[in-house]
């Protein structure tokens, strides 16, 4: 039995029929267990049917072989953690092509060159063989692996002249959480998996907001939020879409709904809040908290803690393809979904500090609630030897720690660039895990750190101005660019005349996300003059990066000091 082709990729599937649900409901488990995933509809994919299809057909066969061209999603991707068990279930080999030619996630081969898919798509592609003998081989699944990279004309060019045997194939062993199916370091799974995952310390989190329509919703100051809003609402459904570029309405977005929830909220200017749009970069937009309406999803369980000044919250990544784990921030406003990487699978992921009560206030009874998972607090209290101390007060008494303290120690590290090397395959797959130190000493350095860190990234606390601006001109960023001279002497420019100075390339370069900060910045304003208080946030950016990248030294160092990784 062979079953051979290239199935369609489609996530909006209309192959709804019940027996190929039931199928593909079995790919919703790994090891019996639920797959725990809040987001399974690219499980819905028609390609992951057709592929459940033949693994079927040929289980009920005995013995076969199913070859298929398709999306490469399913590889990596933790979604399908439970396809990929399954698989190996059913199947005693699977040999892997990946052709990659992900444009959606910028892939570059190996060398820095271009990366280009062999079909006229933005998705990457694979070609799998999965292979079911009539007699099993003790040891198995045997899992087989080959990356191509390169040109279009190179990958076909590999694929007319190759036949398996004459392929260098990489074998892996995919293992327990979750069974990928591309090569990765397992060297120090174990140690990062006693670590807590992110999303078992705090209790709430969520998405960013998505707004649909960024260009329309988003704005540069309150101002032009509110003429927008007042402007929007008075004019009839197609003339606000032409007026306001809005394209076609979509499910759950529509022109007439977003009028309907402004008109609903009274058009209110209290309902105009900054919102984090991007690293160091706050805008202000209209937020009533409904979804489908003025922003289509606004995330208000979580959102809804961080509408005053009150409070502060981690933003991280689940999923950091084809970049580096650089991802992690702190915010005390709402924030958007691409904060972190304009991969739509690289999104935002928001977890507040602090809940409201009832939705009106943090504190009760003089007691704010945190947002940390009290089994972690047990633990963490257990492992230290300390007692978190809820109070509001400014004073803590001896032995304790705050809700501030734990958020600093997280903090203190994701910025540890020793731990995000040390892990940097498992921080590409899901949330990142925190190792917990037992020693009391080395969990308030690094506590203190993190808290400078939060403290800078909030701009709560004052920097020196280490950069100038100091050609007089229009301060119109038209083009922008680095460079640096022959004596060594670094500039940015925003136009041909105008730049900053004694800027380092480290600086220039230096990511938060998949963001280059200032680059992304300065871009962002293009065709826009920029103002005195402009020129002065950007240079407060600069000295909060050159202070971020010397705390990051130090958060080394005090790991270093204290024995080093595992974390003790």
């Amino acid at each position: 039995m062979v079953i051979l082709g290239n199935p369609p990729y489609f996530r909006d599937s209309l192959n709804n029929n019940e027996w190929i649900q039931n199928l593909v409901r079995d790919y919703k488990f790994v090891d019996s267990e639920p797959l725990n995933e809040r987001n399974t509809k690219g499980l819905q994919d028609d390609y992951v049917k057709f592929i459940r299809f033949g693994q079927w057909r040929i289980d009920q066969t005995g013995t076969g072989v199913l070859a298929f061209i398709t999306n490469h999603a399913y590889l990596d991707n933790a979604t399908f953690t439970g396809m990929r068990k399954n698989l190996m279930n059913s199947f005693d080999e699977v040999y892997i092509i990946n052709l990659h030619g992900n444009s959606r996630k910028h892939e570059k081969s190996p060398s820095g060159g271009n990366d280009e898919n062999v079909f006229e798509i933005e998705q990457g592609v694979a070609i799998t063989f999965f292979v079911k003998n009539s007699n099993k081989k003790d040891g198995g699944p045997f899992i087989y692996y080959c990356d191509l990279w390169g040109k279009k004309k190179e990958k076909l060019n590999f694929l007319e002249t190759k036949n398996i045997n004459l392929i260098k194939w990489s074998k892996i062993s995919p293992m327990k959480p979750y069974y990928l199916f591309v090569p990765h370091n397992n060297s120090h799974f174990d140690e990062y998996q006693s670590g807590w995952k992110i999303t078992k310390i705090f209790k709430v989190h969520s998405n960013g907001i998505v707004t649909a329509r960024d260009h329309f919703t988003i704005h540069w100051s309150h101002d032009e939020v509110w003429k927008t809003v007042q402007d929007f609402i008075s004019l009839d459904t197609e003339t606000a879409r032409k007026k306001y570029n809005l394209r076609e309405d979509v499910r759950d977005w529509k022109v007439s709904l977003a009028q309907k929830d402004l008109l609903k909220s009274g058009v209110d200017q209290s309902f105009i809040k900054p919102i984090l749009y991007r690293p160091f970069d706050v805008r202000y937009t209209y937020y009533t908290g409904n979804s489908k309406g003025f922003i289509c999803m606004p995330r208000n369980t979580v959102m809804s803690n961080l509408l005053n000044d009150d409070n502060l919250a981690l933003i991280t990544s689940r999923l950091t393809k084809a970049e580096t784990f650089m991802h992690a921030f702190v915010s005390n406003t709402i924030s958007d979904a691409a904060f972190l990487s304009s991969k739509s699978s690289n999104n935002a992921f928001v977890f507040p500090l602090y809940l409201l009560d009832n939705n009106t206030t943090l504190f009760k009874d003089d007691i704010r609630q945190h947002n940390f998972n009290g089994e972690f607090v047990k633990y963490i209290e257990n492992k230290l030897g300390l007692k978190l101390t809820n109070s509001k007060e400014r004073n803590k008494p001896d032995k304790t720690f705050t809700p501030e303290d734990i958020l600093g120690y997280i903090y203190s590290i994701l910025y540890s660039e020793s731990y995000r090397k040390r892990y940097c395959d498992y921080l590409r797959i899901d949330f990142p895990n925190i190792p917990i130190t037992r020693k009391s000493e080395l969990f308030q350095n690094l506590s203190k750190f993190g808290l400078q860190l939060i403290s800078l990234h909030l701009h709560n606390r004052g920097t020196k101005i280490k950069s100038n601006f100091p050609v007089e001109g229009t301060n119109k960023v038209t083009k922008v660019k680095f460079e640096i001279n022959k004596k060594h002497e670094s500039k940015i420019y925003i136009n041909e005349k105008q730049y900053f100075e004694n800027i380092d390339f480290d600086v220039w370069d230096y990511k938060i996300g998949g963001y280059k900060v200032c680059e992304k910045w300065i871009k962002y304003r293009k065709n826009r003059v920029l103002t005195y208080n402009d020129l002065v946030y950007f240079q407060q950016i600069v000295s909060v990066i050159y202070e971020t990248i010397q705390i990051q030294k130090n958060i080394d160092q005090e790991i270093k000091n204290s024995g080093g990784w595992p974390l003790e």
